[in-house]
């Protein structure tokens, strides 16, 4: 078993039985014969105007194998060991059933749309047809790959670091993909947002330079 949405703070389980290959340098004081993951944190966030259980869960002392970060209901891993928004719905992911003709789309680090029989049509950029072109990377995309954000999960303030040579621009939608709040971020600098009125669930920043591709990153507000 890897998740258990009906966990609470406190539960442990485990993952793999047994100490990995001998490739690997294992302490005997340290190093348990097994690995376990332990829930942390616990809630619901609201995506497409559902509420879905989530986790935060980390490896126990002395397990050797073992995933971290806040993983939800239905979708997966959403912040944690693979990094920013790598994926919010897992990139083996395929739905299909025989008859929907219901695609899936997207970027190798973000998502654009999802849908299926029981989830109505879900975007959380503002790409209409849930198109995303790749362009050749220019020093500013690249750029935005070095940005910094954080707390997340967040409560209060949220904060953003522009590492890039000019101002980086920052829309912020909520699950439902409505503009809600935007700001200005001048070159080297940050900018700390305070989200504490904001809902509890699920926001994606939509960054952007005058010459560079659109980043998005999530904000899971708690």
């Amino acid at each position: 078993m890897l998740y258990n949405f009906g966990a609470e703070v406190g539960d442990t389980w485990i993952i793999a039985n047994e100490l990995p290959s001998n490739d690997w340098n294992v302490d005997p004081e340290t190093d348990n014969e097994y690995s376990e993951i332990e829930v942390i944190a616990t809630g619901t966030i609201e995506i497409n105007s559902e509420e879905y259980r989530y986790i935060e869960v980390k490896p126990t002392y002395g397990s050797l194998l073992g995933f971290d970060g806040i993983y939800v209901e239905r979708f997966g891993n959403a912040d944690g060991t693979y990094g920013e928004f790598h994926r919010f719905f897992p990139a083996s992911y395929d739905y299909s059933d025989g008859s929907s003709g219901v695609a899936i789309d997207w970027h190798r680090t973000k998502l654009n749309c999802y849908q299926d029989n029981s989830f109505p049509k879900y975007s959380p950029t503002d790409l209409e047809d849930c198109e995303y072109l790749l362009t050749t990377l220019g020093i500013e995309s690249l750029a935005l790959d070095k940005l910094k954000y954080y707390p997340t999960p967040s409560t209060d303030i949220f904060t953003i670091e522009n590492p890039n040579s000019e101002a980086l621009f920052v829309d912020i939608y909520d699950a439902q993909g409505r503009l809600i709040d935007k700001t200005e971020i001048n070159s080297h600098d940050k900018a700390e947002l305070n989200i504490s009125n904001y809902k509890n669930g699920l926001y994606f920043a939509k960054t952007k330079t005058n010459t560079s591709q659109i980043k998005t990153i999530k904000i899971v507000k708690l």
